[in-house]
């Protein structure tokens, strides 16, 4: 039988679940063969958003082994959101950048991957209340504790607005 492009799309994206579930329980294995095989679909079906976000997703689950190894899902993810001019789409590969950065130790590049997806703008966006969660979180581990306190409160207000219960 022969799959129309809207199967794989669909197939892609249920992958992309598959494998989120698959992280939310732990295992990153699973989550990973997942996120590739979706990436791998997505491909075949030209679907550009679903490739930035499982570059996205994979990147995620490769930082927990290793953070270099989940930049170059991160900047894969950058590449397709800038190509399709999507800018919302970069706030989390930047945040996600940023994390990874923060995780090495790279203070000043993860501040400066923070500060590039909050000046996208998309002000009611979980993703937006993530970010400045993740300067504020960022500020405070370097000690300054106002900048922490200001960037943590705005979190909470894109939060509120974003109606993101978790942020």
């Amino acid at each position: 039988l022969t799959s129309t492009v809207g199967d794989i799309r669909k197939r892609a994206r249920l992958l992309s679940g598959k494998g989120r579930l698959a992280a939310i329980q732990g295992d990153t294995r699973e989550a990973e063969t997942a996120f590739a095989e979706g990436i791998a679909l997505a491909l075949r079906a030209d679907d550009q958003v679903t490739i930035a976000v499982l570059h996205n997703s994979l990147g995620i689950v490769a930082h927990r082994r290793d953070a270099t190894d989940a930049d170059v899902h991160f900047h894969r993810a950058v590449a397709v959101w800038k190509s399709l001019n999507i800018p919302g789409g970069l706030i989390p590969a930047y945040s996600n950048l940023g994390d990874s950065a923060f995780s090495r130790r790279e203070y000043e590049q993860a501040r400066s991957w923070y500060e590039s997806a909050i000046r996208i703008g998309v002000e009611d966006s979980p993703a937006m209340a993530s970010a400045l969660g993740s300067l504020a979180h960022l500020e405070r581990h370097v000690g300054d504790y106002c900048a922490a306190r200001d960037h943590a409160a705005a979190s909470l207000v894109v939060a509120h607005r974003a109606e993101y219960a978790s942020g």
